[in-house]
């Protein structure tokens, strides 16, 4: 988390899970971005056989629930240990602006979950009204 800006960053949830963060802050500042869920738009076949979900989802739409949590979305997208200190701009590792940014009013800022300190906080940002995030909202 302490590295450059455009960073991957994969660390162990209470020692079970990997969750990935994007590193946003300059070097050996500590800032980053927790990715929490994600709505794929191609790739479902994939996904769903990294998360174990079996052949039902062989050429059909994921469900929300598969990608809804940050081990979930981890697992999905196959994101292991060696992907820690990856830089997001590379030819086979990247995240891409499709530049259809959300308009005004539907990114909402919740309450943090899954912590026991400043749970009250508002920094858990997600689309107002995406089913993709719906479970994270009621956290």
């Amino acid at each position: 988390m302490f590295l450059v800006g455009g960073t991957c960053y994969v660390y162990r949830s209470y020692g079970i899970h990997l969750c990935m963060n994007v590193v946003t802050g300059p070097i050996n500042r500590g800032e980053a971005v927790l990715l929490r869920a994600a709505e794929p738009l191609m790739g479902h076949e994939i996904f769903a056989r990294n998360r174990g979900l079996g052949p039902r989802f062989s050429g059909s739409a994921l469900p929300p629930v598969a990608m809804n949590g940050p081990a979930k979305l981890t697992q999905a997208l196959g994101i292991d240990a060696r992907y820690d200190g990856l830089t997001f701009d590379r030819d086979d590792f990247k995240l891409v602006d499709l530049g259809d940014p959300p308009g005004s009013g539907e990114i909402i800022a919740a309450r943090r979950i899954g912590i026991s300190k400043a749970q009250d906080l508002r920094r858990r940002f997600h689309l107002r009204d995406s089913a993709w995030a719906q479970r994270l909202r009621k956290g």
